[in-house]
């Protein structure tokens, strides 16, 4: 499996870059590399990582989420989208849970929790 590229590198942008930056930077990008314009080996492959890091970017939560853990903080980033047999329903394919939902320890160090220290009891 190819290691996957940065997605602010992808589009490039800054990693401070504002919604509407990145929302620009995707729509320039996606008429550049669309496979119906770009014959080019690799475009529908190039198209295809410039949606996913739009989809991850342009939503706060998994920007968020993304910033903290990387790809592993958005690996369900793409479930439940076209030609997945559950599209439309929220739910991947393989979980009972929306694909938006993150675990709730993930949920938690995203907003800052911590369990505290553990206390030694004698």
């Amino acid at each position: 499996m190819a290691v996957k590229r940065d997605y602010y590198e992808v589009l490039g942008v800054p990693r401070e870059a504002s919604d509407e930056e990145i929302k620009r930077a995707f729509r320039r990008a996606a008429q550049r590399h669309h496979p119906d314009i770009d014959a080019s080996d690799g475009a529908h492959d190039r198209f295809k990582e410039l949606n996913e890091a739009y989809r991850v970017l342009s939503d706060r939560q998994r920007r968020t989420a993304y910033d903290m853990f990387g790809h592993a903080g958005v690996d369900g980033a793409s479930a439940g989208g076209p030609g997945d047999s559950a599209a439309g329903s929220g739910h991947s394919a393989t979980s009972s849970m929306p694909s938006s939902a993150a675990s709730p320890p993930a949920l938690a160090r995203a907003a800052g929790w911590s369990p505290g220290p553990i206390c030694a009891t004698t």
